[in-house]
Formats: C-alpha cells, sequence, structure tokens
C-alpha cells in the first residue's frame, strides 16, 4: 500500500479505488508537484509567514468532505471545480489554562 511505502508512485486505479471510499487528500502538496511548492514560496515572499498546500479531492455526490473542525491557523480555500457548500463557524471557546489561544485545532 502507499502508505507502506512513501516513495512508491501511487497508480490512477489507486486514486480511483480511494475516491470510492469518500475523500483524497494530499497534506504538504507542495513537496510532492513543484507548481504547488512555487505557490507556497511565492505565498511565503508576500506574506513573509509560513505557508502550506493541502489538497483535498472528493468525488461527486459526497455531501461532506471532511467533518466540521477548527483549524489551528489561518485557512485559504480555493474551489477548482465542481460545486460545494462551504460553511464557517467561529471558532470554539479557548479552553481554560491553555497557554496558547490558538491552540484549538482539530488536536487542541
Amino acid at each position: 500500500s502507499i502508505k507502506d511505502d512513501m516513495t512508491r508512485k501511487t497508480t490512477w486505479k489507486e486514486v480511483k479505488d480511494a475516491l470510492d471510499g469518500g475523500t483524497i487528500y494530499f497534506n504538504t502538496a507542495g513537496s510532492l508537484w513543484p507548481t504547488l511548492g512555487a505557490l507556497c514560496l511565492l505565498t511565503i515572499e508576500a506574506f513573509g509567514l509560513p505557508a502550506n498546500i493541502n489538497v483535498y479531492i472528493t468525488p461527486p455526490g459526497v455531501t461532506t468532505s471532511v467533518p466540521p473542525h477548527t483549524d489551528r491557523q489561518d485557512v485559504l480555500v480555493f474551489q477548482t471545480a465542481g460545486a460545494k457548500r462551504w460553511r464557517v463557524y467561529a471558532p470554539p471557546p479557548r479552553r481554560k489554562g491553555a497557554a496558547d489561544p490558538m491552540n484549538r485545532g482539530k488536536a487542541g
């Protein structure tokens, strides 16, 4: 499996099979595709802040790609194909004793 050998190239059949199970994603996609890596570098240069690109691919007819959650960082979303209803919620309240007020993401 691709999870067992991260150096192996993914086949189109594996991508299609994975889409049968829902959304597939590529974290740190800028390290996988040079064009996205260049976009990351331009973003870092323009804003002077760290940048990362994740790619999510959801097949048609799937209404929820990931469950509602809060990210620990600011997120800019580009929808490049298809249609989806996006909902943006206020962040959850800060937990007492948390040293970092932004430490409220998926695991925080």
